[in-house]
C-alpha cells in the first residue's frame, strides 16, 4: 500500500494524506488530528494556534519574493463522513484507513475515503511543508464541518490578515464556487401523551425504496421524502374513517439528506380486527399507486410495505398527540419553496424534513432550511415555525449558519478564471451552490473577505464507495500552485 502510494504525483501531498489517513477523525472524535496537526506547525517554527473546540490555525511566513504580495488564506475541514461496510474489519472510528488504488482513483476498502476534506488538509500541510515560493499563507483547519460547521462557527479570526480565501472543499474539478446557501436548524417537538397498556393487533407500515439525497445538492430533482409521504398515507387511513393512534414512527437518518425510508406502526383500539386489517391495507395499497403515479420519472422503486401483529402491553399516543405529528406533515412545506430569480435553474429557498424519531415524551422532527437570501431564510422558518405551533407543537431553532453572497467584484474570482483559461484551454464553470460552506460564515466573521472554493473530482462523497480522482489533484495541485506564485495578482 505504502509503496504504491509513493508513487503517486504529487508526491508531497500522498504523503501527508497517507499520515492523516492513519489517524482517526469522523466528526466529532477529531482530537488527534486536531493534536497532529498542532504538533506539525510547532515542529517546524511555525505560528500554530489550537482552540479550544479544536481547530487549528498555521500560518507561513511569505518568501522573500512575495512579501509585497497580499496574504492568502487556505481553508478546508479536518473531519470526515465515517461509514463503513458491514463486513469491514476496519472501525474508522478507532483505526486508520485501508488506502487502495484502482483505475487512476483512490479509495479505502470497506470505509469512506475522507478526501471530503482531507485532500484539502493534505494541500495545506504540503505548501507549509515544502520549499516554496508562495505569499504569507493562513492555513485553518477546521473540526465539525459535517455535522452543523461548528468549528467555523466558533473560530477566532481576530488575527487572520488575509482578505482572499481559497476554500479546498468542492468535489468537482473545472467548477469555481462563489456563493452558497445559507442554512438553518429547527426541531419540531411534539409532546407525546401516551395511553396503554393495550392488547391487540398493530399495524405496520413502510415506505421504501425512495432515492434520498443531498437536501442541498439534490433538492431540484424533486425526489419523494419518505417523512413526508408516511404523513399522507397516515392522513388516508384518517380520512377513510379508521380512528387510529400513533404507536411509533421513525425516518430519515440526517436533517441534510433527503428521507428515503419511514416507518410507522398504529393501534386501532375497541375494534374487530378482520374487516379493519383489510381497510387499512387496501387504503395503503391506494396510496402506493397514487405516489407511484406521482413520482412518475422520478422515483422508479417506491413501494409501502404493510404488516399487522398481535401484540401484548401496548403503549400508543393519545388521539391528541396523534394528530398534532400527522397534522404537521400534512401541512409544512417541503422541498424547493423558491426559485433564484438571477440564476436560471438555481434553487434560492428550501425545506427538508430530515428526520422524525419517538422519544419518551416527544415525536421530534428535525428540519434542515437553506436560502441563499437571508431574506428567503427567515421567511420560511417563520412559515415552518407556524406550522409546527398551529398544530400544538413546540418550534426549536438552532445551528444558524450565514450565506455566502456572490460578489459582483471579486478580484481573486478574476485571477483564478484567468490562470486556469492559461492552465486548462477553457473557461471554468462559476456557480453558486445551493449548499452550506464554510465561506458564508467566515465572510459573516470578517469583512471584505473575498473567497473562492475549489476541489479535485472526488466521487460519491460520504459513502463506501467514496474515490479521488489521482490525476484530477495532481491538475488542482498545480492550478493551486499557478493561482498562489501568480505575479500578475
Amino acid at each position: 500500500m505504502g509503496n504504491i502510494l509513493d508513487t503517486l504525483e504529487p508526491k508531497d501531498v500522498y504523503k501527508f494524506f497517507r499520515e492523516i489517513s492513519a489517524i482517526p477523525r469522523p466528526s466529532y472524535h477529531t482530537e488527534k488530528i486536531s493534536e497532529y496537526l498542532e504538533r506539525f506547525g510547532l515542529e517546524r517554527g511555525l505560528y500554530t494556534r489550537r482552540d479550544d473546540l479544536g481547530n487549528v490555525v498555521i500560518k507561513k511566513e511569505a518568501s522573500e519574493g512575495f512579501k509585497d504580495k497580499e496574504t492568502v488564506i487556505l481553508q478546508g475541514h479536518m473531519d470526515m463522513v465515517a461509514v463503513k461496510t458491514p463486513d469491514s474489519a476496519v472501525d474508522p472510528y478507532k483505526d486508520g484507513l485501508d488506502l487502495q488504488v484502482e483505475d487512476g482513483y483512490l479509495y479505502a476498502k470497506g470505509t469512506s475515503l475522507g478526501a471530503d476534506d482531507g485532500i484539502a488538509v493534505a494541500f495545506m500541510l504540503a505548501l507549509l511543508d515544502g520549499d516554496y515560493e508562495l505569499p504569507k499563507l493562513e492555513c485553518i483547519f477546521t473540526v465539525e464541518e459535517e455535522v452543523g460547521m461548528d468549528g467555523a462557527l466558533g473560530l477566532d479570526m481576530s488575527d487572520i490578515e488575509g482578505k482572499e480565501l481559497i476554500n479546498i472543499d468542492s468535489e468537482v474539478e473545472g467548477i469555481l464556487t462563489l456563493g452558497c446557501a445559507g442554512g438553518i436548524r429547527l426541531n419540531g417537538k411534539f409532546r407525546r401523551e401516551r395511553t396503554g397498556p393495550n392488547t391487540g393487533k398493530v399495524y405496520y407500515i413502510g415506505v421504501r425504496g425512495l432515492k434520498g439525497g443531498h437536501s442541498g445538492m439534490m433538492i431540484h430533482l424533486g425526489r419523494a421524502n419518505s417523512n413526508i409521504l408516511m404523513g399522507r398515507v397516515l392522513k388516508s387511513i384518517k380520512d377513510a374513517g379508521i380512528d387510529y393512534r400513533l404507536v411509533h414512527i421513525e425516518g430519515g437518518e440526517k436533517d441534510n439528506a433527503i428521507s428515503l425510508s419511514t416507518t410507522a406502526s398504529i393501534y386501532v383500539p375497541g375494534v374487530e380486527y378482520d374487516w379493519l386489517q383489510a381497510k387499512i391495507e387496501s387504503t395503503v395499497k391506494e396510496c402506493e399507486l397514487k405516489f407511484i403515479s406521482e413520482y412518475t420519472g422520478i422515483e422508479d422503486g417506491i413501494k409501502i410495505e404493510f404488516c399487522a401483529q398481535d401484540e401484548d402491553d401496548i403503549t400508543c399516543m393519545s388521539r391528541k398527540s396523534t394528530d398534532m405529528v400527522v397534522d404537521f406533515l400534512n401541512t409544512t412545506p417541503d422541498g424547493v419553496i423558491k426559485m433564484s430569480d438571477d440564476l436560471p435553474d438555481m434553487v434560492e429557498t428550501s425545506l427538508n424534513i430530515g428526520t422524525i424519531v419517538t422519544e419518551d415524551d416527544y415525536v421530534v422532527t428535525d428540519q434542515l432550511l437553506r436560502s441563499n437570501a437571508k431574506a428567503g431564510k427567515k421567511e420560511i422558518l417563520d412559515v415552518v415555525s407556524k406550522c409546527i405551533q398551529d398544530v400544538g407543537g413546540e418550534a426549536v431553532v438552532f445551528g444558524d449558519c450565514p450565506n455566502w453572497e456572490y460578489r459582483k467584484d471579486s478580484p481573486l474570482r478574476e485571477k483564478m478564471v484567468r490562470i486556469f483559461k492559461e492552465e486548462y484551454g477553457y473557461e471554468p464553470k462559476l456557480e453558486v451552490v445551493h449548499a452550506g460552506l464554510e465561506c458564508g460564515i467566515f465572510c459573516d466573521k470578517k469583512e471584505d473577505l473575498d473567497p473562492v472554493s475549489i476541489g479535485p473530482n472526488i466521487l460519491d462523497i460520504h459513502t463506501v464507495k467514496e474515490k479521488l480522482d489521482i490525476e484530477s489533484v495532481n491538475r488542482t495541485w498545480k492550478y493551486l500552485l499557478k493561482i498562489l506564485q501568480d505575479v500578475e495578482g
